[in-house]
């Protein structure tokens, strides 16, 4: 401390230390956010039928899955993706902010 400004001492070692576990939360949480959506969707307690959304999609197709299979396996392997990637991206973040790190 010895006499550095309250700003320098946010800016300097609390805010690098916290931007990490932040970013981390966050994108955890949009991959949770985006699962629970789909399932709800999936359950029809989703958006209404004309919007677009991969949960209702695979909901709508669960009676053709027998003859057309994709049509139920395409929206689920594009949910698994972007979670993954949301997930990823966070990882990714968080080596990148990591102070720790740095040499």
């Amino acid at each position: 401390m010895l006499g550095s400004s309250s700003l320098r001492i946010i800016l300097k070692h609390i805010l690098p230390n916290g931007i990490g576990p932040i970013v981390v939360s966050a994108t955890l949480t949009l991959g949770a956010v985006i699962l629970s959506i789909s399932s709800m969707g999936y359950l029809g307690l989703g958006v209404a039928s004309p919007t677009p959304e991969w949960g209702t999609i695979i909901s709508e197709n669960k009676v053709n899955i027998q003859y057309y299979p994709y049509l139920g396996v395409i929206p689920g392997i594009c949910i698994m993706l972007t979670v993954m990637s949301v997930n990823f991206i966070g990882d990714g973040l968080r080596d990148a902010f990591d102070p720790k790190s740095k040499n």
